[in-house]
């Protein structure tokens, strides 16, 4: 699919990319590192039951390793780079990106250093996992620019919230959770970032929308791909409640983004499920009236009925107008009905 951005908006994305060229503030820097240095009291930190200091520990593993690897993932946003000549995303990942991302895997590094690990030895597992991984190669979410920012988008969107509960882990006012607050706003940061580039693309080509919703139904974190800590991250899911947070709640972080982009409805549905639009109308078609149904299908606005029950049932809304009359009182039993029939809950996590 050819990947042609106008003028206009070619230059928007290209002076954004160059206005960022040695903005190093908010940067780690080594005074940060230094100060987690013997900074961790093991006695005052308490888990909810289900966690252990095992699981504290390989959390730490997990996001160590992974944001060590930051410039394999920065080969594939290059090389989508090169392959659609967007200068602006080579020049937002060389000149921003890279050089804030490089600071981000050292705090967690000091901290395992607070729980008994040499410094020698977590070189050595930087090293394993280098080794061991092709990023780029085993990239599957897509590589146009569209792609990429939305891939961005994401990751960078889920990471924020890991480190939020990595840092709900300490106690107040500790160097660790001031540090790792510190790494979290830079990660929300780059969320913002690329969710304002994938908006300005499909602003300028409402048909990239297509390559986008294949990223969703592709996306994985890199860590999958990371064979050192690929079993801690199939457990990152399950340890998020036993960390205060939940599915839910980071689902709603991340659908709040995607409503910056798009308000459709009927888009959420298709990023929470990664389905297509013939899917989502399935849900539909489990109404018991076929002919109701028939009629329902070409009611503008009803396709994201789906949508609406996800965004009302995390509490978000959608500013979606109401339909006129009978549609308007038919539309709301039939949302009733596919609240009772669709397992919510089980859905969303």
């Amino acid at each position: 699919m050819i990947n042609k951005l106008s003028e206009k908006t070619n230059k928007i994305l290209n002076d954004f990319a160059e206005s960022q060229l040695n903005n190093t503030s908010g940067f780690m820097t080594e005074y940060d590192s230094m100060s987690l240095e013997d900074c961790v009291d093991r006695n005052q930190l308490s888990y909810k039951p289900g966690f252990s200091e095992e699981y504290f520990i390989d959390t730490f593993k997990l996001s160590m390793i992974t944001e060590s690897l930051t410039e394999q993932y920065a080969e594939a946003f290059r090389l989508g780079a090169d392959l659609y000549n967007a200068d602006w995303l080579r020049t937002y990942i060389n000149g921003f990106w890279v050089p804030d991302e490089l600071g981000h895997a050292d705090p967690h590094k000091k901290i395992l250093m607070n729980f008994g690990y040499t410094e020698h030895e977590l070189d050595l597992m930087l090293k394993e996992a280098d080794e061991q991984t092709s990023y780029k190669e085993n990239h599957e979410a897509g590589l146009m620019p569209v792609q990429l920012t939305t891939f961005g988008l994401f990751q960078e969107c889920i990471t924020d919230y890991w480190y939020e509960l990595q840092a709900s882990l300490f106690p107040t006012g500790s160097n660790a959770k001031k540090i790792l607050q510190k790494v979290k706003g830079r990660e929300a940061l780059h969320t913002v970032q690329y969710r304002d580039m994938t908006a300005l693309q499909l602003e300028d080509d409402p048909g990239l929308l297509e390559p986008c919703l294949f990223t969703v139904a592709h996306f994985e974190m890199p860590a999958n791909k990371i064979e050192l800590v690929s079993q801690y991250e199939s457990k990152a899911q399950q340890w998020i409640p036993l960390m205060g947070g939940s599915v839910a709640n980071l689902l709603k972080k991340i659908i709040t983004h995607v409503q910056q982009i798009s308000d459709d409805p009927s888009l959420i549905a298709r990023v929470v499920f990664g389905m297509s639009n013939g899917k989502e109308l399935k849900y539909l078609e489990k109404f018991p009236r076929a002919q109701l149904f028939q009629l329902i299908k070409s009611f503008r606005g009803c396709h994201g009925l789906v949508g609406e029950i996800i965004l009302e049932a995390l509490g978000i809304g959608s500013k979606v107008a109401p339909l006129p009359g009978i549609k308007s009182f038919i539309k709301q039993k039939l949302k009733l009905w596919l609240t009772s029939n669709i397992d919510l809950q089980k859905a969303l996590t």
